[in-house]
């Protein structure tokens, strides 16, 4: 979104577009591939790993969900809404700096290892994000709403199934 570019952005898109893979830039900041929604799941299709820069402190990882689901490898700088991911004894998503974690990424030693930890990714995103569980969350906070004495959000598993895609041909899609 165009209120997450900043310089620091910029520099990085440039430096990103210097590596031997194809990268796209998928925001509605000019100049880039416009957003939409479905252009963002035509852009995780095409995409190996999805990135994701750090945002306000407000806004949740529902990109992040998306992209898992969509079969890419997440990188990610720190943000509180990733906590799901970070706080794993299994590593999952890449969490720190982007261009360090496109790196690692992209090195051909590590290819089994991204696909490991992106199967990791998508079985959290089963566990906490599938629509049971999401419509089961929000059933028990407006029940709460309603009647502040009912008991604290459920927690039950869910059973969606995502595929991660082992691509022959890698590329990267900076989302913002």
């Amino acid at each position: 979104h165009r209120v997450n570019i900043n310089s620091a952005l910029y520099k990085l898109w440039l430096q990103l577009t210097q590596c031997e893979y194809p990268v796209r830039a998928v925001s509605n900041d000019p100049g880039m591939l416009p957003w939409s929604w479905e252009g963002m799941k035509a852009h995780f299709a095409w995409a190996n790993i999805a990135l994701f820069p750090r945002t306000a402190l407000y806004k949740s990882c529902n990109r992040v969900v998306e992209a898992v689901r969509q079969g890419c490898f997440v990188v990610a700088e720190p943000h509180p809404s990733l906590g799901v991911f970070a706080n794993q004894a299994e590593p999952n998503i890449w969490i720190g700096d982007i261009l360090e974690g496109v790196l690692w990424a992209t090195m051909s030693t590590n290819w089994q290892e991204m696909q490991i930890r992106a199967l990791e990714a998508q079985r959290l995103v089963r566990e906490w994000y599938s629509p049971r569980i999401l419509e089961s969350a929000w059933r028990n906070l407006l029940q709460k709403v309603r009647s502040p004495s009912t008991s604290e959000v459920g927690s039950t598993t869910g059973h969606n199934h995502a595929n991660f895609q082992a691509a022959s041909a890698r590329s990267i899609t900076f989302l913002r």
